[in-house]
C-alpha cells in the first residue's frame, strides 16, 4: 500500500487539474445562462444544449442521462454539454421560444441552431441509448445532418432576436419592481405599484423624447439664413405689400364708380317728367 501512495498522489492531482473543456474531462453538464452563454457559444466549439425546468417530470428522467452524456462527450471532438434551467433564464427560454420541456439544441461552429427531434428516442430507450442518440446526433455528419437549421429569423443570435431579448429584460424588471413595491418591506397595494410604474414609465418615455430632440438639434441644427435669402424675402415682402396696396386701390375705385353710378341714377330720376302732369295744368 506503502508504494501506491505516489500513484495515487498523480491520479488525484491529474483529476484536480484536468481541463474540464478537454476531451473525457467534463463530468458534467455546465450550466448556462444569460450572461455567459454568447462567449461560451463563441470558443468554435460544438455544443448540445438542453433546456428543462426543475418541475417537469419528464426533464427530471432525463438528467442521469444527460448527465452520462456529459462524461461521454469525449467521444465526439470539440464537443460540449450544457443546460439553462428556463426557470432562472426567462431571457435565453423567450430567446429560443422554447414551447416544451425538455428542448435539446444543438450549436455547431458556423453559427447554426438545429433542434433535435425526441421521435427519434427509441421507446424505453436506457440511459446509454439516449447518450448514444444524442452523440450520433452531434457527431459531424451524423443525424444532425439531415435537420435543417434554424431559419435567420428564429436564430437567437439574430439582431432582431436580442432586441427581443432587451424587451424581455425590460419586463423581468418591471415585474420585480412590482414585486418589491408590493413586498413587505415597502407593503404597497397592488393598483398603487401599478400606478407607480405607469408614472415612471410616462416619465421616462418623455425624458427620452426629449432628448431625442436635444440630440437632433445639436447633430442637426438648422441653418441660418443666408443674405441673399434674406434679400429674396425682402423683395417677396415688398412685392406682396405692393399688390395688396394696388388691390386696395381697384376696391376703392370701385367703390368710388359705384357711388357716383348710384347718385347719377337717382338724379335721372329726379328730373323723370311725371306722365299725364302738363295736362292737369291746362285744364
Amino acid at each position: 500500500p506503502t508504494e501506491m501512495r505516489p500513484l495515487t498522489l498523480a491520479l488525484l492531482l491529474a483529476l484536480a487539474f484536468c481541463d474540464p473543456l478537454l476531451p473525457g474531462c467534463q463530468a458534467e453538464s455546465e450550466e448556462l445562462g444569460d450572461s455567459n452563454w454568447l462567449n461560451r457559444l463563441a470558443e468554435n466549439r460544438t455544443w448540445l444544449i438542453e433546456f428543462f425546468a426543475p418541475w417537469c417530470p419528464a426533464c427530471r428522467r432525463l438528467r442521469p442521462a444527460w448527465q452520462l452524456l456529459a462524461r461521454r462527450a469525449g467521444e465526439v471532438d470539440g464537443l460540449s454539454v450544457g443546460h439553462v434551467d428556463i426557470a432562472k433564464e426567462e431571457v435565453l427560454a423567450g430567446m429560443f421560444l422554447i414551447t416544451q420541456l425538455p428542448t435539446i439544441y444543438l450549436y455547431t461552429p458556423d453559427g447554426s441552431f438545429r433542434q433535435f427531434d425526441p421521435s427519434s428516442i427509441p421507446a424505453g430507450a436506457s440511459d446509454d441509448q439516449l447518450a448514444a442518440v444524442w452523440l450520433r446526433f452531434a457527431r459531424p455528419g451524423g443525424g444532425h445532418s439531415g435537420v435543417a437549421p434554424l431559419p435567420w429569423y428564429r436564430s437567437p443570435t439574430a439582431p432582431h432576436v436580442r432586441c427581443m431579448a432587451w424587451l424581455i429584460r425590460g419586463a423581468l424588471s418591471v415585474r420585480d419592481l412590482h414585486t418589491r413595491l408590493t413586498g413587505p418591506q415597502i407593503g404597497m397595494s397592488t393598483h398603487v405599484a401599478y400606478l407607480v410604474i405607469l408614472c415612471a414609465a410616462v416619465a421616462v418615455g418623455v425624458g427620452l423624447v426629449l432628448c431625442l430632440v436635444c440630440l437632433c438639434d445639436r447633430c442637426c441644427p438648422e441653418d441660418p439664413p443666408a443674405e441673399d435669402d434674406e434679400q429674396q424675402l425682402l423683395q417677396q415682402q415688398k412685392v406682396l405689400e405692393a399688390a395688396a396696396t394696388a388691390q386696395r386701390q381697384k376696391l376703392r375705385e370701385a367703390e368710388a364708380s359705384s357711388s357716383q353710378g348710384d347718385a347719377a341714377a337717382a338724379a335721372a330720376v329726379r328730373r323723370r317728367p311725371v306722365p299725364g302732369g302738363a295736362a292737369d295744368g291746362e285744364n
